[in-house]
């Protein structure tokens, strides 16, 4: 497969840039995914979920509204997006590429790497 462009768009900076466009013109998460999300949080019974390159995504709200005491991470590279989930909503977060992430083994029950396998190399 070609690439369309030469440019690495799988940097913390051009997702910093892609976030806050995104943020700036939605005015909310991407929302279109919700039924997918349904399908995924139909196997999720509450406790420790991490959702790695959460992006845009509402997977980790719906979660909590489901679970409210549920033990929910957020894992991304790009500090706009971990700034906004601090400010906003108070989730635990990693900053952190999804090759390397910083806690030990089986920390976790559930985890949840949506939209980003296709960004690796």
């Amino acid at each position: 497969m070609k690439r369309q462009t030469n440019e690495n768009l799988n940097t913390p900076s051009a997702y910093d840039n892609i976030f806050t466009t995104v943020l700036k013109r939605d005015k909310d998460f991407d929302r279109s995914v919700d039924r997918k999300h349904k399908v995924i949080l139909e196997k999720f019974n509450g406790g420790k979920l991490i959702d790695i390159g959460c992006l845009n995504s509402p997977l980790c709200i719906m979660a909590k509204e489901k679970f409210p005491d549920a033990d929910i991470t957020l894992l991304d590279f790009s500090p706009a997006v971990i700034d906004f989930y601090n400010k906003n909503y108070g989730f635990k977060t990693i900053l952190a590429d999804c090759r390397n992430i910083p806690v030990p083994d089986n920390t976790f029950d559930y985890a949840v790497a949506e939209e980003v396998l296709e960004h690796l190399e």
